[in-house]
């Protein structure tokens, strides 16, 4: 857990904010509100580094230039810093470290999220083969029946929860302590729990090497009394019990919309449906809320929801669900 800034870092935060564009003011605070900055965006394109999992500003190192000033450090050491690294694959189907990946060449091809996007043109049909890594179909009453979302640490979207009945207050609160242990990105599904980001899943997947080297040291007896009592123990992990009945769908990406789900509940913040925020709303009877952006931008809006007619479109007809014989 990290101490918060103080007010005097804050301060000393903003001067050199203001070094770089003094246009800028506090109640800037979204990419939105930064984009007609144009000393902020010249030195956005020339000193830093956008990426998926950092954000890196490095200065030119020229004596002349005037977007990024002259360097401090001693030139020498300047010129050894290098680049961060983007995710490499090694041979073994894990990432090669930091040391490795150091000074080489990288792109974002292989980060995990990107690589589970979801391919485009793509007929509905096959879509919906693919399914969402879910046992049903995600609804606002099965949002409901969980009543909490997790966000994303690349794009900060808010990601609905779904259950087909109501958790307990005590299952509630453990799925709380869960998501504020791990980082949640777009794509991760919650099964088997081997693709977060949590401490405790890093620290149990290193024991379970140690496990696995042990056990090909020991005998055949030993090796089935180890299973036994794994799977004894997988049996009584409460998480892993709890994400039997709570799941995620698969499909999000960081691109990807908030769910109709998430509006539909009528229970958690009003956000633009598109990017997320939740300042300078747009809110049109039946359709979704979106940012005056957004609105301005997209094309046919997203709809509440809409209402099945049976006779061909006549709206003031409609079939009637049999009930009995």
């Amino acid at each position: 857990m990290f101490k918060p800034a103080t007010k005097t870092e804050m301060e000393t935060f903003w001067e050199s904010v203001h070094l770089v564009d003094d246009s800028i003011t506090m109640d800037d605070t979204s990419q939105k509100k930064v984009a007609d900055k144009p000393k902020l965006q010249e030195f956005m394109e020339h000193c830093c580094r956008k990426r998926l999992y950092f954000f890196e500003i490095k200065k030119c190192g020229s004596g002349e230039c005037d977007i990024c000033r002259p360097i401090r450090s001693d030139i020498n050491v300047f010129k050894e810093l290098k680049g961060l690294p983007d995710p490499i694959p090694g041979p073994d189907d894990h990432y090669i470290s930091f040391l490795e990946a150091y000074e080489k060449e990288t792109t974002e091809e292989y980060c995990p999220s990107l690589r589970n996007k979801k391919p485009r043109n793509k007929s509905k049909d096959v879509e919906k083969k693919g399914g969402n890594g879910m046992d049903f179909s995600p609804t606002a009453q099965y949002g409901k029946n969980v009543r909490t979302i997790v966000k994303c640490v690349e794009c900060n979207k808010p990601r609905v929860l779904y259950a087909r009945h109501k958790i307990s207050e005590e299952e509630f609160r453990l799925l709380q302590s869960f998501l504020e242990s791990i980082e949640y990105t777009c794509g991760v599904t919650f099964k088997g729990l081997s693709e977060l980001s949590s401490s405790k899943s890093r620290k149990e997947s290193d024991m379970d090497v140690n496990d696995d080297d042990e056990k090909e040291n020991n005998n055949g007896d030993m090796d089935v009394n180890e299973d036994s009592e794994k799977e004894n123990n997988n049996g009584d992990d409460p998480i892993a019990e709890l994400f039997k009945i709570v799941q995620i769908n698969k499909k999000h990406t960081c691109t990807s919309a908030i769910e109709k789900p998430y509006f539909v509940a009528g229970i958690f913040p009003q956000i633009c449906n598109i990017c997320g925020i939740s300042e300078d709303l747009i809110q049109v009877e039946n359709e979704l809320p979106y940012c005056k952006e957004c609105h301005v931008s997209a094309g046919e809006k997203r709809k509440i929801g809409k209402r099945k007619y049976f006779d061909g479109g006549n709206k003031n007809s409609r079939k009637k669900r049999k009930i009995g014989n």
